[in-house]
């Protein structure tokens, strides 16, 4: 045999390896139709178009969310504030829409993800921490404030107990990710 054939034939046999499909490369597709396929036989009303809709409309939320996720994990981030940006948007906006109007609502919704957003990058920036941390922080953080400054507003009427909540809950804030930032430079300094 020829010297040639011998050095093709170990680049031959390793592109059919390559090519091969397995069974486990498939898996969530697999499970996914033989989820659609079992509920479809187990009930009547699953495969209509009204409950596809039904379906499709409550997964773009989380789809949307999910590429956004997904953008960062490719740079090699990651963000956990998400869900809890994205429920902080929709109660500025649900609250501003019933206040005001409904456009205006959406787009203080739009506003605060991105205001929030924007303190993030800052924050992670700025002190330089994990943001696998800061942004755990902020998702923990950030409903509180919301949750706490409208509790205070609707029981209380008053406006200035929930600024005050929101003031509290900032500066409490900066001071973990200042304590956390002094800790990792006296890290570095020894």
């Amino acid at each position: 045999m020829s010297e040639a054939a011998t050095d093709t034939a170990p680049v031959a046999v390793e592109r059919a390896a390559r090519r091969r499909v397995e069974v486990r490369d498939f898996g969530i597709v697999l499970a996914f139709l033989a989820l659609i396929i079992g509920l479809s036989l187990a009930t009547d009303t699953f495969f209509t178009t009204r409950n596809i809709l039904n379906i499709l409309d409550q997964s773009a939320p989380v789809g949307i969310i999910t590429c956004a996720v997904t953008i960062c994990i490719i740079a090699g981030i990651f963000d956990l504030s998400t869900g809890a940006i994205f429920g902080v948007s929709a109660v500025v906006a649900t609250k501003v829409a019933n206040a005001v109007d409904p456009t205006v609502g959406l787009l203080a919704g739009v506003f605060a993800g991105l205001g929030l957003g924007i303190v993030n990058a800052i924050v992670i920036h700025s002190t330089r921490i994990n943001s696998f941390i800061g942004t755990l922080a902020t998702s923990i953080v950030s409903p509180y404030a919301v949750g706490s400054n409208i509790t205070l507003q609707s029981q209380l009427g008053g406006e200035g107990l929930a600024q005050f909540t929101w003031a509290a809950t900032g500066a409490a804030t900066l001071d973990v990710y200042r304590e956390v930032a002094e800790a990792r430079r006296r890290r570095r300094d020894r």
